[in-house]
């Protein structure tokens, strides 16, 4: 029996690469759409992320219920409201998906490359993958393009993917190289704007949040919820701000690191136990998240944090 190729896209206000991370296997809204057990889905994450970065088998469908208790991994709700959700609302039929690769995330399974092999408009309901759309997901679902391989409960690491190559993530990295008259006077407007966002950082912590390092020439004003990705506004709030110390702001800025809502960390599954006491972390490491930060720290889990 040939396999169906099923291309979804999760519902941005759910943790969806978290939560396959952590539980493995999740239900899913199936609608009326006829996907069968055996069929391999795709999932397409809607922005900022806007690329698909899931594999899943469905291992059961057209269930009347879910019997998964998915709701700690939904965004925006507070823990009360959470536990006022009752377990399995997924309407009249549902699908049981469990994971099988988790992708790097990379411009070749973004919506722009999706666009040019067949996928056209916005990616909502599920719709089959077949034609030119299949033989681009054939070309582009290989080992080398895989971060993680889920067998059971077992997680398969690509260690040579693990080192994940830097990207413009805050304003401390923008270089004035080769760039030359408005444009430069917009590069030093935004590092007039970085000085004073870092003053406030250090009015408010004077010494990293995190490890307590209060050299103040070596702390880094780093943005919770990347520079390139907020608003005017959020560039320069104190509360889209953590200072840390070089080690600790590099492992935050490249994701291996981030924090729950109450502060505690989470530190990524690429990093080895070995390595935890030469990065200065552990498990029981905590920071104080004030209420108005806590937004810009959900965002950061959800889209930036490797699982």
């Amino acid at each position: 029996m040939e396999v169906t190729r099923w291309l979804i896209s999760a519902n941005k206000t759910f943790d969806t690469i978290r939560a396959f991370n952590e539980l493995k296997t999740l239900d899913w809204d199936q609608g009326k759409y006829k996907l069968q057990k055996g069929d391999l889905v795709y999932i397409y994450l809607a922005a900022p992320i806007k690329k698909v970065r899931l594999k899943c088998k469905v291992v059961d469908s057209n269930m009347d219920h879910s019997e998964i208790d998915d709701r700690k991994y939904i965004t925006g709700l507070t823990e009360v409201e959470k536990a006022a959700l009752q377990v399995g609302q997924y309407g009249y039929n549902t699908m049981r998906l469990t994971v099988l690769a988790e992708y790097v995330e990379s411009d070749i399974f973004g919506i722009d490359a999706l666009a040019k092999h067949g996928v056209l408009g916005s990616i909502r309901t599920p719709r089959k993958i077949t034609g030119e759309t299949l033989k681009y997901f054939e070309e582009i679902d290989v080992k080398d393009n895989i971060l993680k391989s889920f067998k059971g409960n077992k997680v398969v690491i690509n260690k040579q993917l693990s080192n994940k190559e830097s990207r413009l993530i805050d304003d401390k990295h923008i270089g004035e190289n080769n760039v030359l008259g408005s444009e430069k006077e917009v590069i030093t407007k935004v590092r007039v704007n970085q000085s004073k966002f870092r003053q406030k950082l250090i009015r408010r912590y004077g010494k990293c949040v995190l490890c307590g390092m209060d050299v103040k020439d070596l702390l880094i004003a780093s943005h919770i919820k990347p520079w390139s990705e907020s608003s005017g506004k959020e560039k320069t709030s104190v509360d889209n701000g953590l200072l840390l110390c070089p080690n600790h702001d590099k492992l935050f800025d490249q994701g291996y690191i981030a924090f729950e809502n109450d502060g505690s960390i989470l530190i990524s599954s690429l990093i080895s136990k070995d390595n935890y006491k030469l990065l200065g972390i552990n498990n029981k490491m905590k920071i104080k998240v004030s209420k108005e930060s806590k937004p810009f720290i959900e965002y950061h889990r959800k889209n930036k944090h490797i699982w």
